[in-house]
């Protein structure tokens, strides 16, 4: 690990709002950490979008406790752990990696409808991810994001393992500065989202979850049919 990303990764230091502006100062006059945000993936062309009926529920990720927090990891050996100093996420990153695979999902048009756990829709498939990697890795004098998510989809109906697989993806960090680390964890997780969306989209998920019943009339309701005359 090089002196430089050492700095960055260890060491308490002030970074500043991206775009000039000045950086939040919090109580007792110290700077507050600077937060980021992750990015959904872009939605693929509607011609090329296929939707379903189906109702698709996305569960929090699950992750090791070293992930399962706003900070940013940076790992300058394969058994050291670290954060940078005065960065976080906009949230918890499960719960945030959550929000932004649903995002994708929608945007893809896919399904029916697509929600979390706490969102009131009647799902026929879930999916569950686990976060195997979200970090920046050193390796000698060079810098990788590391993104890895393992997704399993469920027919929520009986619990039975529709498919697996995983999804993984590494980007060089050029610069030695958390807004760097930042923008090579959001492209390698736009990458990844983009190839879960599109993997989603081809799994056969008709064969596996049964066809909701079509709704009848209440019983006694007067049929609205024109009448033919003889």
């Amino acid at each position: 690990m090089t002196q430089q990303f050492m700095h960055a990764a260890i060491v308490p230091v002030l970074f500043g709002l991206i775009g000039g502006c000045a950086a939040v100062t919090g109580l007792g006059g110290e700077a507050a950490p600077q937060t980021y945000d992750l990015l959904a993936s872009k939605p693929a062309p509607l011609a090329k979008s296929r939707q379903t009926r189906f109702q698709l529920v996305v569960s929090e990720p699950a992750a090791v406790r070293a992930l399962s927090t706003d900070r940013i990891l940076v790992k300058p050996g394969p058994e050291n752990i670290s954060y940078y100093a005065k960065a976080q996420w906009s949230d918890r990153l499960p719960s945030l990696l959550q929000t932004r695979l649903i995002e994708s999902l929608s945007r893809s048009r896919r399904f029916a409808a697509v929600g979390g756990g706490s969102d009131r829709i009647e799902a026929d498939v879930r999916m569950a991810t686990n976060i195997r990697a979200f970090q920046i890795e050193m390796n000698g004098t060079s810098g990788q994001a590391h993104v890895s998510l393992y997704v399993k989809i469920f027919n929520e109906k009986s619990g039975r393992v529709v498919a697996t697989r995983s999804f993984e993806t590494r980007v060089a960090v050029p610069n030695d500065n958390v807004q760097a680390a930042v923008a090579a964890l959001n492209s390698g997780l736009q990458t990844v989202l983009g190839r879960i969306t599109s993997w989603s989209s081809k799994v056969r998920i008709e064969d596996e979850v049964e066809t909701r019943p079509e709704r009848r009339a209440p019983a006694g309701a007067i049929s609205k049919a024109p009448m033919r005359r003889g």
